[in-house]
C-alpha cells in the first residue's frame, strides 16, 4: 500500500510539473508573436526561425558549456538562500525540476551583472552603479540572456525568462504587454538569445558580444520602460 501511495504521489508530482512546462511553453509561443510585432513597430526585425517560435521541452537538460564555478554552485547549493530570495514562484518550480540548470542561471546572472558594472563604471565614478538606469538594465538583460542561451541552451533560456515574467502558474494565455517593465525585459531577453557567440576574430575586430550589445543600444535596437511606455534605447536622455 505504501508503495502504491508513493507511486501515486510521484505520478501527481510529475503531471503537475509537466503541466507547468506546457503552461510556460504555450505562453512563450503566444508572446513571441507579440514581441515580433513590437519590434516591427519600432523598425527592428528579429529574423525569427521556426525553432525560435517554440520551446523544445525535450532539450532542457543539456548544458552546452560547463563551468567549474557554476558546477560548484550547483553541487553545493551555496547560493540557494540568496538565489531563492530573487525568484518568482514559477522560477522556484523550475528550480525544483531542473536544479543544476537553475544554479547555472544564478551563476550567469552574477557574471552578467559583473560585466555590466565593468562596462558602465566609467559613468558612475565615485558612486554606486544604478542598476535601474535604462542603459545599465537593458545591457544586463541582453547579456544575461545571451549567456544563458550559449552556455546552458536556447530552450532553457526561453523557458526560464518566460517563467520569470509570467511569475506564477495560473491558467490560459497571459499577455506580457500588460506589465510594461517585465515586457521590456522580455524584449531585451529575446535580443540576447539571437546574438551568436563571438569568435576570436570578432573580439579582435571590436565585435565582441558586449560591443554588439552597446551598439544595438546606441542605435535603438534595445528597449527601456519610460513610465509605462516602451521605447527604444536611442531615445534615452
Amino acid at each position: 500500500m505504501k508503495t502504491l501511495w508513493l507511486f501515486l504521489l510521484f505520478s501527481i508530482s510529475t503531471f503537475a510539473q509537466d503541466d507547468v512546462l506546457e503552461f510556460i511553453k504555450s505562453n512563450y509561443e503566444y508572446n513571441i508573436n507579440l514581441i515580433e510585432e513590437t519590434y516591427k513597430e519600432h523598425g527592428v526585425y528579429l529574423k525569427l526561425r521556426d525553432e525560435d517560435r517554440t520551446i523544445n521541452l525535450e532539450a532542457l537538460e543539456v548544458i552546452q558549456r560547463k563551468h567549474p564555478v557554476a558546477e560548484f554552485i550547483a553541487k553545493t547549493e551555496v547560493l540557494k538562500k540568496r538565489f531563492l530570495k530573487d525568484l518568482t514562484p514559477l522560477e522556484k518550480q523550475l528550480l525544483e525540476k531542473y536544479p543544476k540548470q537553475s544554479y547555472y542561471v544564478a551563476f550567469e546572472s552574477y557574471f552578467a551583472l559583473s560585466k555590466t558594472k565593468e562596462i558602465y563604471k566609467k559613468d558612475y565614478i565615485g558612486k554606486p552603479i544604478d542598476i535601474a538606469d535604462p542603459k545599465v538594465d537593458s545591457f544586463k538583460h541582453t547579456y544575461w540572456s545571451h549567456r544563458l542561451t550559449t552556455n546552458i541552451n536556447s530552450e532553457f533560456a526561453k523557458l526560464w525568462f518566460t517563467a520569470r515574467e509570467l511569475r506564477e502558474h495560473t491558467s490560459g494565455l497571459i499577455d506580457l504587454r500588460d506589465n510594461s517593465s517585465g515586457y521590456m525585459d522580455m524584449l531585451n531577453n529575446v535580443t540576447g538569445m539571437k546574438i551568436p557567440e563571438d569568435t576570436f576574430m570578432d573580439r579582435l575586430l571590436g565585435a565582441s558580444v558586449p560591443s554588439q550589445i552597446t551598439r544595438k543600444q546606441k542605435y535603438g535596437q534595445l528597449f527601456f520602460n519610460d513610465h509605462g511606455v516602451i521605447r527604444t534605447t536611442d531615445r534615452i536622455d
